[in-house]
């Protein structure tokens, strides 16, 4: 006698017979095919004449799966194609869109053993490219709002007729977009609010733009520049810190000079300056200047810091900053 031989993996035995000389088939379950012989004798000595069976699963070959609407597809390699409708096992396709259309989903997808696409097909969408901005422009998407059709003398029978003859005229409306998009495109009508990341600069350009169809913003580019002197709206100064944000504090560094109070090395405060611009501040001349003597300091001993407001070191908030000269 012979012991049970056991179902192979992914598979099943034929045959109840396990005394000397009776044979038994292997069988795989659909999809899967034998590695080895497929019957197996029962010999003299009490053991099988072939050793146990694997199943593996079967190699088959992926039908086309197409180019998505407004777009197109590339193969690899273009021996893959057969007979136009099929491709090999390992066969990589690329999926491209058209102009004005991002592509959402797989760019690229595999044919696997089991004559499948690996992924999911992918569309097409009209989208726009997300601007680029300056670091000063702070930027907001506001939720996707699809203009009505109504028109005001629309508006205007509405409140004249009832509800019932309305919508025997309904106003149709253009479906919301769908499918998700990659990262730096947004739908059609989507809408960019925009303002500066401060107060003290003034915004140029646009306030909001729109995704329109055509896959272009409306209106222009915003942009921010600096307000210096002035405030715009001082209701918003409600701390004292923020009155005056054009004011400069100027360093020095003793190296040589006597300050009363004041150790070897550390900075000392000296003067108060002005901005002029982003980059500019004007301060007095004897500030940077030795005393008695017209020739300006060394750059490395002077130091300009901005969001200062208290004398006392230890009263500073984290809007300072400190800047090097040159």
């Amino acid at each position: 006698m012979c012991r049970t031989p056991g179902n192979p993996a992914h598979g099943f035995v034929e045959g109840d017979d396990f005394k000397y000389g009776s044979q038994v088939s292997f069988k795989c379950n659909a999809g899967y095919t034998l590695k080895v012989s497929q019957v197996a004798y029962c010999q003299l000595n009490g053991s099988w004449s072939a050793h146990h069976p694997g199943c593996v699963m079967e190699e088959r070959n992926c039908s086309d799966p197409g180019a998505p609407l407004n777009g197109y597809r590339k193969l690899m390699d273009d021996t893959a194609l057969i007979n136009g409708h099929y491709t090999k096992i390992g066969t990589v396709i690329t999926f491209f869109c058209n102009n004005t259309y991002t592509l959402s989903g797989n760019e690229k997808r595999t044919c696997k053993p089991n004559g499948e696409w690996s992924g999911k097909q992918p569309i097409c969408i009209k989208a726009c490219r997300e601007p680029k901005i300056s670091d000063l422009v702070r930027q907001k998407v506001l939720p996707i709002q699809v203009q009505s059709r109504e028109t005001p003398l629309h508006q205007l029978y509405s409140s004249t007729f009832n509800k019932q003859k309305l919508e025997a005229y309904p106003t149709k409306k253009p479906s919301l977009p769908f499918g998700e998009l990659p990262l730096g495109f947004h739908h059609l009508h989507t809408q960019l609010q925009y303002d500066c990341i401060s107060h003290f600069y003034l915004r140029l350009g646009s306030s909001r733009r729109t995704c329109l169809k055509t896959g272009k913003w409306s209106g222009r580019a915003p942009s921010c520049i600096p307000i210096c002197g002035k405030t715009e709206n001082t209701i918003l100064h409600k701390s004292s810190i923020t009155r005056w944000p054009w004011q400069a504090a100027i360093y020095r560094r003793p190296n040589g000079v006597k300050f009363p109070n004041h150790r070897k090395g550390t900075w000392i405060l000296i003067c108060s300056g002005a901005l002029l611009n982003e980059r500019t501040v004007v301060v007095a001349a004897h500030c940077v200047t030795s005393l008695g003597k017209v020739t300006v300091l060394k750059t490395a001993d002077i130091r300009v810091v901005l969001g200062k407001f208290y004398r006392d070191e230890d009263r500073d908030e984290k809007i300072i900053q400190n800047l090097r000269v040159s």
